[in-house]
């Protein structure tokens, strides 16, 4: 285990969601269960995380909608929060949606094999209404909502009001909702996002996270209030 992964674990987080991923998730179904269910077998650590995150009783409030965020690009959170939304729908009946909010480098449509269209920044913008841009994923419980909103401005980025009543709408449509964001260290897309989720999901990079950028991602997520659930220890290349 790396030295940033034990770093993180000493910075205490809320409620000790660790996992080590070495192997990949599959990317589609070859049938259409009621479910969404993942065919690899390697991904038992992650389901792991997931049930402690999503499904295992706390004294905390029930945690719905959780933001993914790496320390940095190139740390895998696109990756790590697609798995983890397919891993969850498998375990539940209720609908799942995965939501692609990282306007710097939106991959998730690429993840499905669909279009970035319209997406969560358009209708940050336009306020209409985000269910018509929802994509089901093999007629399973698991939903994808790509990024869309390629000329986006930063002002609009931050729009506070907009981006609440975006999330708020998600957790009305869906049980779950998981969001993938830019990197701590780059945009301040993560610590918008984060102040109306019920927490983050810190992804850091075993060969690409240096220690003291873990550090400095922890202290930033702090320092803008946000609620650290954990961090998710990535050794995929």
């Amino acid at each position: 285990m790396s030295r940033d992964f034990e770093l993180l674990q000493r910075a205490g987080m809320e409620q000790g969601i660790f996992s080590s991923l070495a192997s990949s998730v599959a990317s589609s179904v070859e049938e259409k269960p009621k479910r969404f269910h993942p065919i690899s077998e390697e991904v038992h650590e992650l389901a792991n995380a997931v049930r402690r995150l999503f499904l295992t009783p706390t004294r905390s409030s029930t945690v719905r909608t959780v933001l993914f965020v790496g320390v940095g690009n190139g740390d895998g959170n696109s990756w790590i929060c697609a798995g983890a939304a397919k891993s969850l729908a498998s375990q539940v009946e209720k609908r799942v949606c995965v939501v692609d909010a990282n306007h710097r480098h939106p991959s998730l449509h690429r993840h499905f094999g669909v279009e970035n269209n319209r997406g969560f920044w358009d209708h940050v913008t336009d306020n209409s209404p985000l269910k018509s841009s929802c994509r089901q994923v093999a007629d399973s419980n698991l939903w994808l909502l790509a990024c869309g909103g390629s000329t986006l401005s930063h002002e609009t980025l931050l729009h506070a009001d907009s981006l609440r009543e975006r999330v708020e709408e998600l957790g009305q449509e869906f049980s779950y909702v998981l969001l993938d964001a830019p990197p701590v260290d780059n945009f301040g897309e993560t610590e918008a996002l984060g102040a109306f989720v019920d927490g983050v999901i810190l992804v850091v990079g075993e060969m690409s996270t240096r220690r003291d950028m873990a550090q400095k991602a922890k202290e930033k997520l702090d320092g803008a209030g946000v609620r650290l659930l954990g961090a998710i220890l990535n050794k995929r290349a």
